[in-house]
């Protein structure tokens, strides 16, 4: 089985946090996430997939470890995730310098990161 590890953040706290994912048949899963400090994510380079699938939630997925959202959102500008309880209508970025907003739509089908923090 391929598992790997996402770098996301928090849009309460904009808290770091890893989300596992792991590869099966039809697309990619977050299985759970845990919280996470920038020192350790460059030490254990978390933050380096490439996923050219379909990226979907386990269900038993746990939600940010921060403020238990369940969903998140890929960035469209800056293309990293953050949490979205899915009750608000504008969803905030929480990378900064980035700090885009707007309104959550479709799934994320592809995703990049480039292992800064």
């Amino acid at each position: 089985m391929n598992a790997d590890v996402l770098l996301a953040r928090c849009e309460r706290s904009a808290n770091l946090y890893g989300l596992r994912i792991e590869e099966r048949s039809d697309a990619w899963y977050a299985t759970w996430a845990f919280a996470l400090d920038q020192h350790r994510a460059g030490r254990e380079k978390y933050g380096n997939a490439v996923i050219n699938a379909l990226l979907c939630l386990d269900e038993g997925f746990p939600g940010c470890p921060h403020c238990e959202a369940v969903s998140f959102v890929k960035c469209g500008q800056c293309a990293r995730l953050t949490c979205w309880d899915g009750d608000a209508r504008v969803w905030r970025c929480r990378w900064s310098p980035c700090r885009y907003s707007g309104v959550p739509s479709g799934q994320i089908e592809s995703f990049h990161q480039h292992g800064d923090v």
